[in-house]
């Protein structure tokens, strides 16, 4: 039975599916990842501001994210309505 690629603890990633290739594909890989990192945060900013609309605390907001209420305040704070 063929053994499963060794993969990335951090974004379970396989060596391959992580671009170890050659230089263009690891620029591409680069952009790629630019590119989802930018569709989660606004996610997370759309997420933050619905809950806060509906009146749910930095502290639970902050316990979701694994992070304490005034960090979650202020990454997001400026950004949700």
């Amino acid at each position: 039975m063929p053994t499963q690629p060794e993969r990335c603890p951090f974004c379970g990633l396989s060596e391959h599916d992580r671009g170890e290739g050659t230089t263009e594909e690891l620029l591409a890989d680069m952009a790629h990842l630019a590119a989802s990192r930018d569709r989660v945060e606004q996610a997370l900013v759309d997420r933050v501001s619905r809950l806060r609309g509906r009146g749910v605390s930095w502290a639970r907001v902050g316990e979701s994210l694994g992070v304490s209420r005034q960090s979650a305040w202020e990454r997001f704070s400026a950004r949700v309505s």
